[in-house]
């Protein structure tokens, strides 16, 4: 989302280099897509509670109440952005931004395919990849102006989330992160998701350069060398810091920019972590990789 409002703002604003200004426009969108993507994420775990407890009658309490958690979330995110776009319309008088709920009911939409698709195609599964990304880039961009979309920009963008969710998903179809043996974690399988992302990730950085976007081209480059690793040497680690410290740097170069966005990540990744600790009795999110 952030990614569309700054690709979109050096249009607006060709020297555009940081936001000093506090959006507080932007916040509620950020939060409505962050309690959508977080339901879609309770939901996988309260599945794989259900799982594990169908047999323990005391956890059915807790099973009813996640439920009702998740269905907060959902209404909540939605609510949220049904009312941001309503008031910007009331202020700006902007068409477009009426358009922004029918983005995020998309997304959502899409968060849960991709939440139901494990045992789909590879080619699927990008493809959906490919959409959410895109539509996480289109709502910054409409946010700012949809007048001056240009599909182009959205392409080094898409290219990076694509080569970023291809090699988290394939290598869970590929089993890489299971117990396997050094010849098994050495086949040619093991090898394509970081081959894609290479791919992709010097594709997004070529174009960046061609469109004048220092943030997606430096990210880009900046991130490739975390997929030739586990191009040369397929092992877990390698394509866990690969699906896991893309992000991070592109986080950090658009914050840069919308310094706010720090805050905001820095609540949203502790707030998940505490969540995750107690109600799922699990460390996650985390940056933590093998020995590092």
């Amino acid at each position: 989302m952030l990614a569309g409002m700054s690709s979109a703002g050096s249009i607006v604003e060709p020297q555009l280099y940081w936001v000093r200004e506090f959006d507080w426009f932007a916040v509620p969108m950020f939060l409505s897509i962050t309690l959508l993507a977080g339901s879609i994420f309770a939901s996988k775990f309260q599945k794989s509670m259900v799982s594990d407890k169908k047999e323990n009658d005391s956890a059915s309490g807790g099973i009813s109440a996640g439920n009702g958690n998740i269905r907060f979330l959902v209404m909540g995110g939605l609510i949220l952005i049904l009312l941001e776009s309503v008031l910007l319309f009331s202020l700006s008088q902007r068409w477009d931004v009426l358009l922004i709920p029918v983005w995020v009911g998309i997304l959502f939409y899409l968060f849960r395919v991709n939440n139901e698709i494990h045992q789909s195609s590879t080619l699927m599964k990008l493809l959906v990849g490919a959409c959410i990304g895109f539509l996480s880039f289109l709502c910054g961009w409409n946010y700012v102006g949809l007048q001056n979309f240009h599909l182009a920009r959205s392409i080094p963008y898409v290219a990076f989330f694509v080569a970023v969710f291809g090699i988290r998903s394939l290598t869970d179809s590929f089993n890489i992160t299971s117990e396997k043996s050094e010849s098994d974690q050495h086949s040619e399988n093991s090898r394509m998701p970081a081959f894609i992302g290479s791919i992709l990730l010097t594709i997004g950085t070529v174009i960046g350069i061609q469109l004048n976007d220092p943030i997606i081209s430096t990210s880009s480059i900046v991130s490739l060398p975390f997929f030739i690793s586990p191009l040369i040497f397929p092992k877990k680690d390698h394509f866990a810091r690969a699906s896991i410290y893309p992000v991070l740097i592109l986080a950090i170069f658009i914050g840069v920019r919308y310094p706010w966005y720090f805050a905001g990540l820095f609540v949203l990744f502790h707030v998940t972590r505490i969540y995750s600790y107690f109600r799922l009795n699990t460390v996650y999110p985390t940056f933590h990789v093998g020995y590092d």
